[in-house]
């Protein structure tokens, strides 16, 4: 089964939420050719470094709705032994009010969720492959300006993704 992960163009609109002139890392996952989630991340420049990151998984064909996917969110932590998870409430994330990623799982329904493996397995994919979030769980004096001010993010998101469907 192969798994790509593509980085969406450098995010410049910001949260829809409480910032629009923050950006954003994003990106898009095929399986088999086929598209299969959608992600946001972000990060705090904190002494132990951390990135937040939602993924939205379901159906992003053409047809598809915002009814046909959800999404879970995770605190990422640097381990000993590798990425550490924590699984967090996606409604209080920075994209908790993204309509079209589809419905935003708090931490007991993602708990109980049947695909919850599959997201690990995504979210360790990602931190694994997307040289920006890697960057930022290597600490503060390696993580690049992503979170600088620019215009312009989700809008332009929802074009690639539809673009990418």
């Amino acid at each position: 089964m192969s798994l790509e992960i593509e980085m969406a163009s450098e995010p410049t609109m910001g949260c829809p939420c409480c910032d629009p002139e923050a950006a954003a890392p994003q990106g898009y996952i095929s399986r088999n050719g086929e598209p299969t989630a959608v992600y946001f991340a972000d990060w705090m420049r904190t002494p132990v470094p951390n990135a937040d990151l939602v993924i939205s998984l379901g159906r992003w064909d053409a047809l598809s709705k915002p009814e046909d996917r959800r999404a879970m969110a995770f605190r990422l932590t640097p381990g000993a032994d590798g990425v550490v998870m924590k699984l967090v409430d996606a409604r209080k994330s920075r994209w908790g009010s993204v309509d079209f990623a589809g419905t935003m799982l708090d931490e007991p329904t993602a708990e109980r969720d049947p695909d919850l493996a599959e997201f690990r397995s995504l979210a360790l994919a990602i931190a694994e492959r997307d040289a920006r979030i890697a960057d930022a769980l290597a600490g503060p004096a390696s993580c690049s300006l992503r979170l600088s001010r620019r215009p312009g993010t989700v809008q332009r998101f929802q074009v690639e993704a539809a673009e990418w469907r």
